[in-house]
């Protein structure tokens, strides 16, 4: 399908590079190569798909309008708190792989992302390195369109 979404993983996205895994606060065990990728899109780009070292947890966007800017707030820390207790991470567990991307299979999927708004909160979040990822993403998405 096409659409557009933003992804977040805990542990690594394995479509970007070998998942390391984290911890786990219940019992301190290294989950080597675990990953929970979170996905939150317009239209159906990525699949939900569970398995044992990935699982991968699609929301819907909701209603847009095309041709002008539409507003959506992502709550990752609602996401975190959704996981069941014997698999939350440690407080410090850090969250990797910000994405934002367009794909398109028999269609054509294209969005322009405001990087000032997404930056502006990675900054109050979690500082510059992850907002400097956020900023090549969001220039490598803005510009293209997935055929």
């Amino acid at each position: 399908g096409s659409g557009v979404y933003v992804s977040v993983s805990l542990g690594g996205d394995p479509s970007v590079a070998n998942a390391v895994g984290y911890t786990t606060a219940s019992d301190g065990v290294v989950r080597a190569g675990k990953s929970i990728v979170w996905v939150w899109q317009l239209g159906d780009a990525v699949a939900p798909s569970s398995g044992p070292d990935r699982e991968v947890i699609v929301n819907d966007l909701g209603a847009y309008s095309l041709n002008q800017w539409n507003l959506f707030s992502i709550d990752v820390s609602a996401a975190l708190a959704a996981l069941p207790p014997d698999i939350n991470p440690l407080d410090f567990g850090a969250l990797l792989d910000l994405k934002l991307a367009a794909k398109g299979v028999g269609g054509v999927a294209e969005a322009y992302f405001d990087s000032d708004a997404v930056l502006t909160r990675l900054a109050e979040r979690v500082g510059g390195a992850l907002a400097a990822v956020a900023d090549r993403e969001s220039a490598r998405v803005s510009s293209a369109a997935a055929p």
